[in-house]
């Protein structure tokens, strides 16, 4: 009972109770509930339908009616079925488009919503497994943990899920004891791993055993890595420079938190001082490792430290000296996007809106995008159409 019926007589009220009965299709005569399937059919309500010719065939039954269409009703329950199939895979395919780009979690909600009216949840490990990169990509760490686990605990064959939760882990670690955390499920991630790691995740590892402080695992993964091609190679530098760029500004912006403990603090300013973020800083592992790659051309962030001082020089002809350099370039198709993506913030924020669109439009002409590259692409444009805006105003 409601509020608003509390003080309503008893007759009203079983009255009323009544007339939702008979919506609902009971006391409803044979005849007329299937007029009521035909009409719910009509109008595409295919469950209400459904609901209509079920009590129409059970009606004729007790009416000792020889034959009813409960073949009907089998067809009509097996194309509602294929027509939420096909829905389920439909939301899948939309939710996995979005969460390559830039995440917007009030567009994925509506979707993961739908699919919790289609689906068991408590048995679909894709659902979990797909919240879980929503809320990773949002950093919200402990969420993605959780439903990465909730994932796991359904199939624990999916080693991605693993890799996923490792990430986590280290994202949210102020320290090398909570970043260790992580290791048994590191265990896992290698005893169900079925294909070979990419670079990527060679150059994850490689990080996430430095700041562990197990610096012989991480230099096996590096030595290993100089064997590689100069493509893979400057994939794995490319990957390696992304992950320990991502954590450094993940540290920096909890270390500027006032509500931060003296304790998480201290745990910051001392974990800065690992010499995998000596790698950020220089785009190369110097105090521990030496020089693992034998680059002939600068490193990455010389490359941008001179475009830089071209931008800040009085040469009247800069930025195409930029363009020239940038051009002429010795460096694989990849690391030159990226480096080109960097080029095109530093002109929107030195107030060459043109010429940072023309870079950007370069480098969306890259042939082959890797989901890093996609996701650094679209993080670069969001920027430079906010500084744009912001030298407007």
């Amino acid at each position: 009972m409601k509020l608003n019926e509390l003080f309503k007589p008893m007759k009203t009220r079983q009255k009323e109770e009544k007339g939702k009965d008979q919506k609902k299709g009971e006391n409803l005569s044979k005849e007329e509930l299937y007029q009521q399937y035909e009409q719910e059919l009509n109008k595409g309500n295919e469950k209400e339908a459904l609901k209509y010719l079920e009590e129409y065939c059970f009606a004729c039954k007790r009416e000792k009616q020889e034959y009813a269409p409960f073949g009907q009703v089998y067809k009509l329950k097996k194309k509602i079925q294929q027509n939420e199939d096909k829905r389920i895979r439909n939301l899948y395919k939309e939710i996995v488009e979005l969460l390559h780009g830039t995440i917007n979690k009030k567009e994925l909600e509506p979707l993961f919503k739908e699919l919790e009216n289609l689906i068991d949840k408590e048995e679909d490990t894709m659902y979990h497994s797909l919240r879980g990169l929503m809320y990773q990509k949002l950093a919200y760490f402990p969420a993605a943990i959780k439903e990465y686990k909730k994932a796991v605990s359904i199939n624990p064959y999916n080693a991605y899920d693993y890799y996923h939760i490792i990430q986590c882990y280290l994202f949210l670690a102020y320290n090398e004891k909570e970043a260790r955390e992580a290791l048994p499920y590191l265990e896992q991630y290698k005893f169900y791993r079925s294909n070979p790691e990419k670079e990527s995740q060679k150059a994850f590892f490689t990080f996430f055993y430095t700041f562990i402080k197990q610096q012989e695992k991480a230099k096996e993964i590096l030595l290993a890595s100089k064997e590689k091609t100069e493509e893979e190679q400057a994939k794995y530098r490319q990957a390696l420079h992304s992950i320990t760029r991502l954590k450094y500004k993940i540290l920096q912006k909890a270390y500027h938190n006032p509500h931060l403990s003296l304790e998480k603090e201290a745990d910051i300013e001392r974990v800065l001082q690992n010499p995998i973020f000596d790698y950020y800083e220089g785009q190369r592992l110097s105090k521990e490792y030496g020089d693992i790659f034998e680059q002939k051309e600068k490193p990455y962030q010389e490359n941008l430290d001179t475009v830089e001082s071209l931008l800040h020089s009085d040469q009247q002809d800069k930025l195409d000296q930029i363009e020239t350099y940038v051009v002429e370039l010795n460096m694989e198709n990849q690391e030159k996007a990226f480096l080109i993506l960097d080029v095109a913030l530093l002109l929107a924020e030195q107030n060459y809106p043109n010429t940072a669109k023309k870079f950007l439009k370069a480098a969306q002409t890259l042939p082959e995008k890797t989901k890093e590259f996609k996701n650094q692409y679209q993080e670069t444009k969001a920027k430079i159409k906010i500084k744009l805006i912001a030298k407007k105003s």
